[in-house]
């Protein structure tokens, strides 16, 4: 989103959103359509290649971190979702180096 709303003249900034159509019926709808299902693909890709390659075909454990992972909720691509586990990971260091 950063790089559409600086690289390009007329594009402004959209929230990222769950989107319930591909196609967007505005500039924003169809930005938008196209962040979160592209993400999806991204995901769907990603987990199809590291089981292949890895796994000898089992589908892997999927860890949505981030704060947009809840974005992906009810897509049942994510295993679970733990949007701040890199600072919970932080924080047991932090008690273990105490």
């Amino acid at each position: 989103m950063e790089t559409l709303q600086q690289k390009t003249a007329k594009l402004k900034s959209v929230e990222i959103k769950v989107c319930d159509h591909v196609v967007g019926k505005t500039t924003t709808e169809s930005i938008q359509s196209g962040l979160y299902f592209g993400h999806i693909g991204i995901i769907n890709e990603l987990k199809d290649r590291i089981a292949k390659e890895v796994f000898r075909g089992d589908i892997p454990f999927a860890v949505g971190t981030g704060g947009f992972s809840g974005l992906f909720e009810d897509t049942n691509l994510l295993d679970v979702i733990v949007p701040d586990l890199a600072l919970q990971g932080l924080y047991k260091a932090l008690k273990l180096n105490s």
